[in-house]
């Protein structure tokens, strides 16, 4: 009696495929090796055709949960992926520690020069907080930059009020004791 080559079976496949499949590779091998039918297999090898015959007549189990993505690695990231899914709400990127190096690289080319940052280019709250505790003074333009500012702790002293047009309010008159005040005067 030859051999057949083994060869995995096609699948998916019906319980009826299944058991015609496992009783060719069986009859090749064994002490099946002489068994023709099914009644005069061996009990052992009758449950476990019958075993995996229900194992192959059943849907197939879902696949395992995928495990969640993992988090990206910058806010940048983030932001990346939430546009690819169709994020429309407009978003900017502040590197708060680039910043902080800008701030550092400004007062060691220019130490006589104490910088002020202008609170109109951008307002973000984050940003004003870093700056504010790296001692960085502020140039705002009106009274409601000066309570922004002023709400984070810093100082009127470290505050420049430089619009060129004052806003003569009572308020923004209570907002800048101890604060500078620039005028500007154009003369023909």
């Amino acid at each position: 009696m030859t051999r057949a080559a083994h060869h995995p079976p096609p699948l998916p496949m019906s319980p009826e495929e299944y058991q015609k499949w496992r009783l060719q590779l069986w009859s090749q091998r064994g002490p099946n090796v002489a068994t023709p039918t099914y009644e005069e297999l061996l009990p052992c090898y009758k449950a476990a055709l019958e075993r995996c015959k229900s194992q192959v007549s059943r849907p197939p189990p879902p696949p395992p949960p995928q495990p969640a993505p993992p988090p990206p690695a910058s806010v940048v990231d983030a932001m990346a992926a939430a546009v690819r899914a169709g994020a429309e709400e407009p978003f900017y990127v502040v590197d708060l520690e680039a910043a902080k190096r800008k701030l550092s690289e400004w007062r060691e080319a220019l130490p006589e020069v104490v910088p002020h940052y202008a609170v109109k280019c951008n307002g973000d709250p984050a940003l004003l907080l870093t700056l504010a505790s790296e001692g960085a003074c502020f140039d705002c333009a009106s009274a409601a930059e000066i309570r922004q500012v002023r709400s984070l702790g810093v100082p009127a002293s470290r505050i420049v009020y430089a619009n060129p047009i004052k806003q003569p309010c009572s308020r923004c008159r209570r907002s800048r004791p101890g604060m500078s005040i620039i005028i500007t005067r154009l003369r023909p």
